[in-house]
C-alpha cells in the first residue's frame, strides 16, 4: 500500500463539505471529494489516527472485498493509501 503524504493528497483531493454520514463503529468517516483538475467526484473513507488496530484490520478487509466487486450498481473501488492528515478533514 502506498503511504501518501498530506501534501500529495492535498494536491489531488479536494474535500467538499462535511462528512456524508456520522462515523460508524470503526470511527471512519466518509467524505465527498473531488479529484483536483477534473469534475470527478470521489468518496473517501478515513479512519482517525487514534483507530484501534482491529479497526484498521477491518477496514483493510473491507478494501479487499471492494477491490473484488464489479457491478454497475456498486461504487467502484479505485485506490487505497495511508496519510497522517488531509487538509479540512479534522
Amino acid at each position: 500500500m502506498h503511504v501518501a503524504s498530506a501534501a500529495e493528497l492535498d494536491a489531488v483531493i479536494e474535500l467538499i463539505g462535511e462528512p456524508l454520514a456520522a462515523p460508524g463503529g470503526s470511527g471512519a468517516r466518509v467524505f465527498k471529494c473531488r479529484l483536483v483538475g477534473t469534475d470527478a467526484d470521489l468518496a473517501v473513507k478515513m479512519l482517525p489516527l487514534s483507530a484501534r488496530p482491529d479497526k484498521v484490520e477491518t477496514l483493510a478487509a473491507e478494501v479487499k472485498l471492494c477491490e473484488a466487486l464489479n457491478h454497475p450498481s456498486i461504487v467502484r473501488f479505485v485506490h487505497t493509501s495511508t496519510a497522517t492528515s488531509i487538509s479540512g478533514a479534522a
